[in-house]
């Protein structure tokens, strides 16, 4: 069932998906009427998955004339004060038939040390997931590429989105950041989706798409800032383009060949990495 959930975001040929992520305050900072035209707008284009929040998913899914695609609901409080992580989160997932959950792990690590002592609750979460076939996607926080210690740190958060048992993971890339090869390295097979959120120019995201592409991202979501650009059309069916292309955008003239969701190899045991993380202590 998990992999059913998976492949309803990934495209069956390319291996890979484009989405749109709402933020908190898309319904609230704009006309509700217009908001949900943008929408729909961008959905019938031809994206493969919507992120939206809690707030935010039963609003989208009784919109009329939206055409209908994969959710990617957004945890917002991942843990209750006192009894710990939400389970009832798992539950609303279930009966809206979404297609995978997102936790953000910045919001129940701080990254201060190479230890994550908040770890449990994901994990707790991710068994509840698995065992009703949910698949979990990890954002993690992403550094810019200004030292070697900072592109340390963005390997570490990867690695530990991998041992947690993440079934995608995603991460705030900065558009200027042409090394992603080793954070696809670093996720040990499994999907890495990257999204920026700065404004910039259409083409410059088309080239940033096109260059993580090349390096082997499986998806790339764009913040619903582009909703409300003018070109917003046109950008949707460029990206749409460059994501699903099907050559090998690494210059070497193979034709791409989608892997099979669920593919990617885990180390169980968090205590074999141990060795190649120990000198990382990120401050």
């Amino acid at each position: 069932m998990k992999n059913f959930r998976l492949n309803r975001i990934f495209n069956e040929k390319s291996g890979r998906f484009l989405g749109v992520a709402l933020e908190e305050a898309f319904f609230a900072d704009r006309d509700m009427l217009s908001a949900l035209d943008g929408v729909r707008s961008i959905l019938s284009e031809g994206v493969d998955a919507l992120q939206v929040t809690e707030s935010q998913v039963l609003m989208v899914q009784a919109a009329p004339g939206i055409v209908r695609r994969p959710i990617i609901l957004e945890v917002e409080d991942f843990e209750h004060p006192t009894k710990g992580p939400r389970m009832d989160l798992l539950e609303l997932a279930l009966r809206l038939d979404v297609a995978c959950l997102v936790v953000k792990l910045n919001t129940v690590s701080r990254v201060s040390s190479a230890v994550f002592p908040e770890s449990g609750s994901i994990r707790r979460f991710k068994d509840a997931c698995d065992r009703f076939g949910m698949p979990v996607m990890i954002e993690v926080p992403a550094f810019p590429e200004g030292s070697l210690r900072m592109v340390e740190r963005n390997l570490l958060l990867v690695q530990h989105a991998v041992e947690l048992g993440a079934d995608v993971i995603r991460t705030n890339i900065p558009l200027g950041l042409e090394r992603y090869s080793r954070l696809i390295e670093a996720a040990e097979g499994i999907p890495v989706v990257a999204s920026a959120n700065e404004v910039a120019p259409p083409g410059a995201i088309v080239r940033w798409a096109e260059t993580l592409i090349a390096q082997g991202v499986s998806g790339v979501v764009l913040d619903s800032e582009i909703i409300a650009s003018p070109r917003a059309t046109s950008l949707m069916r460029s990206m749409l383009e460059v994501v699903h292309c099907q050559e090998d955008l690494s210059g070497e003239g193979k034709p791409h060949s989608a892997p099979p969701v669920g593919a990617g190899k885990r180390r169980a045991p968090a205590e074999s990495r141990r060795a190649s993380v120990s000198n990382i202590r990120p401050n």
